[in-house]
């Protein structure tokens, strides 16, 4: 098999202690050489103040990092050590606590009473929008199951606090 190649696995064997994955009728490969990821094509962005640092798939920290507060295209997310990553290059992820996962989405929210603005991580700010004002927003995250719509850099409103 090619070093950086995706193959579909449909079992699992343990041979004299050492774990295995079939990738074809007659072939397997050691699960310590691999790693098994989901599909999952998707926007992450660093926390403010957070450095995003990369491993390689076998959670082996690699030689740079992702700045704070940018934007990447993940297509996987990946189990390294016991921990969620996504993959933003071949062969570099960065840790799920590092970044918040994020969709495009563009409606306009109004406000019918005071409202809370909070940080990326859902923690309320010092800000609060007046009533009956109307914000353009950019994308929406989820905290916690609860989404959330970016009104401006690193601030957001809950969506049950305003209508579309």
């Amino acid at each position: 098999m090619n070093q950086n190649t995706s193959w579909y696995n449909d079992k699992k064997m343990i041979l004299n202690g050492t774990t295995y994955y079939r990738v074809s009728t007659d072939k397997w490969v050691k699960a310590s050489d691999v790693y098994i990821y989901v599909g999952n094509n998707t926007y992450v962005r660093v926390y403010q103040n957070t450095l995003g640092e990369l491993v390689n798939a076998h959670g082996s920290t690699v030689s740079r990092e992702l700045k704070s507060s940018t934007d990447w295209k993940s297509d996987r997310a990946a189990n390294i050590n016991g921990e969620k990553y996504y993959r933003v290059a071949t062969n570099e992820f960065v840790k799920a606590s590092d970044v918040y996962e994020y969709s495009y989405d563009s409606p306009i929210v109004s406000t019918t009473k005071t409202t809370v603005v909070y940080d990326e991580r859902g923690n309320a700010v010092s800000t609060q929008l007046p009533t009956n004002s109307s914000y353009k927003t950019d994308r929406y995250e989820m905290i916690n199951g609860e989404k959330y719509y970016r009104i401006a850099t690193d601030q957001f409103v809950k969506a049950e606090d305003v209508n579309l």
